[in-house]
């Protein structure tokens, strides 16, 4: 007689409810460790941006014009690629300063963060 070598159902429910489990314990993890990539990236951006507009003033006497941008500074070592943050947003340039007044005295450069809106969690260069 021939042996039957096929799972049983319940075989197949219970291997199936443990990987259910296992997605539900790491997939939080790994989109926590993904919102915690980006903000890092945004953060190192933001501190590349920092020195290129101190290098820009330093070549040229002056800090970009506000109504011109980071935009000034494409060709001049940052690319454009640089000028967006993690969530593909613009980084915002003031010059003087208009948020953040009293840590800048001549210009500061945030991105509005994961949320898009000018709230508490932006992230600026002096983070």
């Amino acid at each position: 007689m021939k042996k039957n070598k096929a799972f049983t159902m319940i075989e197949l429910m219970s291997v199936l409810l443990i990987i259910g489990i296992l997605i539900a314990v790491i997939a939080p993890r790994i989109r926590r460790g993904q919102a915690q990539a980006k903000i890092m990236a945004t953060r190192t951006t933001l501190e590349s941006l920092k020195t290129a507009v101190v290098f820009f003033k330093q070549d040229k006497g002056a800090y970009p014009q506000e109504s011109d941008g980071l935009n000034s500074l494409v060709g001049s070592g940052v690319e454009e690629s640089q000028l967006k943050d993690a969530w593909d947003n613009e980084f915002v340039y003031n010059a003087p300063p208009k948020k953040y007044k009293d840590r800048y005295k001549r210009f500061e450069i945030y991105s509005l963060g994961p949320d898009e809106e000018d709230s508490g969690d932006d992230l600026h260069d002096g983070d």
